[in-house]
């Protein structure tokens, strides 16, 4: 029997008019029937288990030759045409690469140890004038527009503003969610350098003398730090509680609790009283209950300038977070205020309907044919086909 380990095996195996059966040993013109017929075997199976390519013929040379010879019968006299290639060519693009073999992959490894490859110096441009060193770069955006899963503006607006808007910003701005932001992120390859900021002995201090009195927030809020720095910062440094080298804390006195239910009742929130007070924001809800005051938060009124602040805000392109940041008020209620005051919408969910129509229509009508149908913006629809896996032709 025939061991196939390298071309040259193959090459030798078919070389015959009547091919071998590597299972039992009889050669015959045609080999798929006998395999189906004595070894309940199909031709992948039988490659894959003798390690033949993908594709390999399982015929003798007289039946090969004879077959090709029919087809050229077929093609000069007009009954077999080439007009199924285009539809051929594109279905082979989408059914992926076949398995290579050991020995193909050993004799491409030799081949591509044998090419030379220019390096380019830094700062070069290729023969297309675009900078080499960002070469990859352009190749993952380029698959993405491709692949029709972000247009070239989105390209553009994600490029200038997700690192210094950030995702949250950026995601609400351009129609998407946060996975599916970070998802076209991950596609493209967009990566901020990262800068190491290094912890030095004056934080270490200062977060073992405020922590337990301030909390976490508090101390990465002084240092610039965020939230989960600081954590992992007290877990490296070991302080655990009794043995933080910390203020103490001070008791709560009577003044404190007058001064604290003073403040609530006269519209003050939690936070402003904890600062007040030099207290956390937790310690201040806690004291509340400790003094069993029934405190109902009163809820501050839109003042007439505000409403024209949000107004003009919201003209100039600004989204709810960064007009709350404006008039320091919390980013739900300025949501709220515009959609009661008629600038943005309540945006209706998608019903089973309108996804039916989407994926039925998305890949002729496209994202701005559909949003006219449905009455959606463009950026909804295109978010909504990332998400249902929809492509354009």
């Amino acid at each position: 029997m025939t061991n196939i380990t390298s071309k040259a095996d193959v090459d030798a195996y078919l070389n015959h008019d009547r091919i071998e059966c590597l299972e039992c040993g009889q050669r015959y013109q045609f080999l798929p029937v006998h395999l189906k017929r004595a070894h309940q075997l199909s031709a992948e199976e039988y490659r894959e288990r003798h390690n033949l390519p993908t594709g390999t013929p399982l015929a003798g040379l007289g039946y090969r030759q004879a077959q090709r010879d029919k087809l050229n019968r077929m093609i000069a006299a007009g009954t077999l045409t080439h007009d199924h290639l285009p539809a051929a060519v594109e279905q082979a693009r989408r059914a992926g690469r076949g398995q290579r073999r050991d020995y193909d992959l050993a004799e491409q490894g030799e081949i591509a140890k044998r090419i030379e490859h220019p390096q380019l110096p830094p700062g070069a441009k290729r023969a297309n004038g675009r900078d080499a060193d960002h070469a990859r770069q352009y190749q993952r955006e380029y698959r993405a527009l491709q692949a029709g899963n972000i247009t070239q503006e989105q390209l553009k607006f994600i490029k200038d503003n997700f690192f210094i808007q950030g995702m949250d910003w950026t995601a609400r701005r351009l129609g998407m969610t946060k996975p599916e932001l970070a998802a076209i992120v991950e596609q493209i390859g967009l990566k901020q350098p990262i800068k190491i900021r290094r912890w030095t002995p004056q934080e270490d201090e200062f977060i073992a003398a405020h922590l337990d009195q301030h909390g976490t927030a508090w101390v990465a809020q002084q240092l610039g730090r965020t939230y989960n720095g600081v954590n992992t910062r007290v877990t490296t440094l070991g302080l655990k509680k009794g043995s933080r080298k910390q203020v103490p804390r001070q008791p709560w006195t009577d003044a404190d609790d007058t001064k604290l239910k003073q403040m609530l009742e006269a519209g003050s929130s939690y936070a402003e009283a904890a600062k007040a007070l030099g207290r956390s924001l937790s310690a201040t809800r806690a004291q509340v209950f400790k003094m069993g005051y029934t405190f109902q938060q009163q809820w501050r009124r839109y003042t007439d300038e505000e409403l024209s602040t949000i107004i003009t805000l919201f003209g100039q392109g600004k989204t709810a977070a960064d007009i709350a940041r404006h008039l320091k008020r919390d980013a739900n209620s300025v949501r709220g205020k515009m959609i009661e005051l008629g600038l943005v919408g309540k945006t209706p969910r998608w019903s089973a309907e309108q996804e039916k129509f989407l994926i039925d229509n998305y890949a002729s009508l496209g994202a701005a044919g559909c949003a006219e149908a449905l009455g959606r913006t463009v950026n909804s629809i295109q978010a909504r086909a990332a998400r249902l896996g929809l492509r354009r032709r």
